[in-house]
């Protein structure tokens, strides 16, 4: 056998092994940073494809899925998974109200501060029963109870269909008595509340008249005042309100009967806002 050296076999048949060792740590780091098919700890933001809703296999499940998972026309919105009363109930409900409630909340972060927030209440039908902003703002739907700050406006049309809807509630109103005399100017700056008047004797056929000051009421606004039960009687005294300018209520007491009455005479009033266009 003839003895020969590496250099005797041509250089594109000859492997060195620095490049050799190059290749594999190559190789072996590009390995390195993949996932293990069992058990894979992911990093960054995978992704994958989004199933189509109501897919019930071992397919990965997308974010894109879970939020519409059940939502479409054929899945938890569709009749066929209402109950007997024609709404939707358990999960169904749940998933139906954890929808709009995400997507409410998503809206809040994703809103300028400048602009008010709402909020979207699901009726038992998982559709929007009620929308107000938290400080005023415009009412569309069908509600109970509203409890809101600042002022709300409601669409044209609208109607109250509950006589247990209207009026003012516990802490609109509020109560002032005259000092010196039925002729007292007073101040009371609430839409509805209670005057008791003084004492003062009134001779028979007489009118007296005092001013009331409220921040709440203006000139185009609607203003009502009647006598308390057990503070006066209807029958022996007339009452009626003038609204000169804006804040201030002139309110005028009448004796109706046949002689002097002096009874600390209690009125409660009421007002509406008013609008010439």
């Amino acid at each position: 056998m003839t003895d020969f050296s590496p250099t005797d076999i041509p250089a594109f048949g000859r492997a060195r092994s620095d490049v050799l060792d190059a290749n594999f740590n190559a190789i072996q780091a590009a390995l390195a940073s993949k996932a293990n098919s069992a058990s894979p700890a992911l990093t960054g933001t995978p992704t994958a494809p989004t199933a189509a809703p109501g897919t019930n296999t071992t397919q990965l499940a997308t974010t894109e899925f879970v939020m519409e998972q059940s939502f479409s026309a054929t899945g938890a919105e569709s009749a066929a998974n209402k109950d007997a009363s024609g709404g939707y109930a358990g999960l169904t409900l749940l998933k139906l109200n954890l929808k709009n409630a995400l997507g409410t909340i998503t809206s809040w972060f994703t809103t300028a501060a400048t602009v008010a927030r709402t909020w979207t209440m699901p009726d038992k039908d998982g559709t929007v029963a009620m929308t107000s902003d938290i400080t005023g703002g415009t009412l569309a739907g069908s509600f109970t109870t509203l409890a809101a700050s600042g002022a709300a406006t409601f669409p044209a049309g609208a109607l109250v269909t509950g006589v247990a809807l209207t009026g003012y509630g516990t802490g609109s109103g509020g109560g002032v008595t005259q000092a010196t005399s039925k002729s007292t100017s007073v101040t009371l700056n609430k839409p509805t509340g209670q005057i008791t008047m003084h004492a003062e004797s009134l001779a028979s056929g007489a009118t007296v008249s005092f001013t009331l000051n409220n921040t709440t009421v203006t000139s185009n606004d609607w203003f009502g005042a009647v006598i308390t039960a057990g503070y006066g009687s209807a029958a022996d005294y007339n009452v009626w309100c003038v609204m000169p300018t804006s804040n201030q209520v002139s309110i005028t007491l009448k004796n109706m009967t046949a002689g002097a009455l002096a009874t600390a005479v209690r009125l409660t009033f009421i007002s509406l806002k008013g609008a010439t266009a």
